[in-house]
């Protein structure tokens, strides 16, 4: 049985390796990405893969092994949490690089507070934004915008504008009845990002 568990795990890194290799040579190859923010780097997969691999090798090896696996296991596990920090701080200064960018293309938009009460106008339609790197996504019904209001504010942790949005929610706005338009929209828009900040803003003062 311990036999077995070796010949898969090495089967596991050999298939890694050539993955992670000959897919960056071919262009096949999708970095990973940190729940931080911004996508692993060649060395910070290899040190995930030791560690990984060290660890479970501990588990199916001996006291002895395990020992000497830890000490791969630490210096792994120290690399890829210096490579997510520095992935993050990239990706942070990408996301305001682009925010900067694009909010030069809606002027007054993003300079002031997105309005809080859905009930203060009475508009059927209203322009629907990325705040989080001040983009247009395109615009959304009145009624589409109280589901998601009403659905997400019933987790005690959004308020009625800029509501944070990743896949997993757009199926729970599903559940809660929004439209297939606003689905597909949303969708779309997460294809290029993992996730979004709404902002919904009245169209009368929307300067698209």
């Amino acid at each position: 049985m311990k036999l077995l568990l070796i010949i898969l795990l090495i089967a596991f890194v050999v298939l890694f390796l050539v993955n992670m290799i000959l897919g960056r040579i071919w262009g096949f190859y999708q970095p990973l990405k940190w729940s931080s923010g911004g996508e692993t780097t060649f060395v910070a997969e290899l040190a995930i893969l030791v560690f990984i691999s060290s660890c479970l090798l501990g588990v199916i090896w001996d006291s002895e092994i395990s020992a000497l696996c830890v000490i791969f296991a630490l210096p792994a596990a120290m690399i890829s949490y210096i490579s997510e920090g520095r992935a993050r701080k990239r990706f942070l200064l990408k996301e305001a690089e682009l925010y900067k960018a694009n909010k030069r293309e809606h002027p007054g938009i993003f300079d002031t507070l997105p309005p809080e009460r859905l009930d203060d106008f009475d508009d059927e339609v209203f322009d629907l934004y990325d705040a989080g790197i001040a983009t247009y996504l395109g615009t959304i019904s009145r009624v589409d915008l109280k589901i998601l209001i009403d659905r997400f504010e019933l987790d005690g942790e959004q308020g009625p504008n800029d509501i944070f949005v990743f896949h997993e929610m757009v199926e729970l706005a599903k559940e809660a009845g929004i439209s297939e338009e606003l689905e597909t929209l949303l969708y779309q828009a997460l294809e290029e990002r993992d996730a979004l900040y709404l902002r919904w803003i009245p169209r009368q003062v929307s300067l698209n």
